[in-house]
């Protein structure tokens, strides 16, 4: 697999440690995302073979939440659960 853009340390940056907001599900840039109990993952590639994005199953949130390769996390698809919000 070719990679290029930035997704280093994923787990310092996305969802390493502990947060002192008590935000739980938050769409942004890097460490300014959250997510709940990620617990899958998988990579898409472009047409070239490069990385193109990440998926990833946030069960805690009962969503799927995708990582570009500047960084910009974002829900693609969220359950309808109440309670649970941007």
């Amino acid at each position: 697999m070719k990679t290029k853009g930035m997704i280093t340390n994923f787990l310092n940056d996305f969802v390493g440690g502990p947060h002192n907001d008590n935000v739980r599900m938050r769409d942004g840039l890097g460490g300014a995302a959250r997510f709940n109990q990620p617990c899958g993952i998988c990579v898409e590639l472009d047409s070239g073979g490069y990385f193109s994005r990440l998926f990833i199953a946030d069960s805690g949130n009962n969503c799927v939440r995708t990582i570009s390769t500047n960084g910009e996390v974002e829900t693609q698809i969220l359950s309808g659960i109440p309670n649970v919000s941007e």
